[in-house]
């Protein structure tokens, strides 16, 4: 028996992840416009260094929104399990976008230790970036508060660009001002080696998270341990084997068979799983959950 279960703040929880996802991309149009201009009107490398930045956030924030829209829709007939894992390939592409923009700053930092470049200096650089921090700002801690609510991967995802982005402003802002009051030149490759660095850490992350999902990686161990303690709490079950757990988008899926008094009534056994189900049920927003009743008589060992 398997019944799927999903907790009633499903649908707001999908609004507020679309909505996030929207918000990100008009956020990333208005730094594009924001650092360009500033680009345009100081040629900083540190300057342009932030574009790229903000460029690879539109892109991937526009990945994400058309990936959150499609994980969102329920299973359907070629999809049985739903289309969660699109998000987590969405996690992987964007991954994929900030490793090329990391090592692209990198290049540009290390192009600029051996070559130096006087940084003009400007106010409008100075007021662009700080325009821009005040924007990521705003959203991060938005997208915080979506986080908190609905655990979304893919908004995860977005909130570490904004982060970087946020990161990546006040070491530009450090080495314009620095740049303009001294010949430390040297500081504006040496920040922007750092914020490569720090993207490329990011993006490896990312990764790691998003493989484990499509990989089919198990429950995390405290998920596991609290299911476990239920199972062993219901009265008159005996043991359980061929436990195994998965996620994908934002719903889990359990399974395991139940070892029983072979000579209970089915209607006893029904009821045995039902119990359980709505206990394992209570620990997720939404989980499918499917156990396989199985006489005791068989499995006289001890379950796991």
């Amino acid at each position: 028996m398997g019944h799927a279960h999903h907790h009633p703040h499903l649908k707001a929880d999908h609004a507020l992840v679309r909505r996030s996802a929207l918000y990100s991309i008009l956020v990333s149009i208005s730094l594009i416009l924001i650092k360009g201009l500033g680009w345009l009107l100081t040629g900083s490398i540190a300057m342009q260094a932030a574009l790229l930045d903000s460029i690879q956030d539109f892109v991937t924030s526009s990945i994400n929104f058309v990936a959150i829209r499609h994980a969102q829709q329920p299973a359907d007939a070629e999809h049985r399990f739903g289309h969660g894992k699109l998000e987590s390939i969405a996690s992987l592409v964007q991954a994929l976008i900030i490793v090329i923009t990391g090592l692209y700053v990198l290049y540009e930092a290390i192009e600029h230790c051996i070559h130096p470049h006087p940084l003009p200096y400007s106010w409008i650089a100075v007021a662009t970036i700080c325009l821009s921090t005040f924007i990521g700002y705003l959203l991060v801690r938005y997208q915080q508060k979506v986080i908190t609510q609905t655990g979304s991967i893919a908004v995860a995802g977005d909130s570490a660009h904004y982060r970087a982005d946020i990161i990546i402003n006040i070491g530009v802002l450090f080495s314009l001002c620095v740049a303009t009051f001294s010949d430390f030149w040297f500081l504006d490759p040496i920040i922007g080696i750092t914020i490569a660095v720090y993207i490329l850490y990011a993006a490896y992350e990312l990764i790691v998270e998003a493989m484990g999902i499509l990989m089919d990686q198990e429950l995390s161990p405290e998920m596991h341990e609290k299911i476990i303690t239920i199972i062993k709490n219901e009265p008159n079950v005996y043991g359980f084997h061929d436990f195994k757990s998965r996620s994908s988008g934002d719903t889990a899926f359990v399974q395991f068979h139940l070892e029983l008094d072979g000579n209970m009534p089915l209607r006893e056994a029904h009821r045995i799983s039902d119990s359980l189900e709505r206990k394992i049920m209570a620990l997720f927003k939404s989980v499918e959950v499917t156990i396989h009743q199985d006489p005791r008589e068989l499995y006289s060992h001890e379950h796991p």
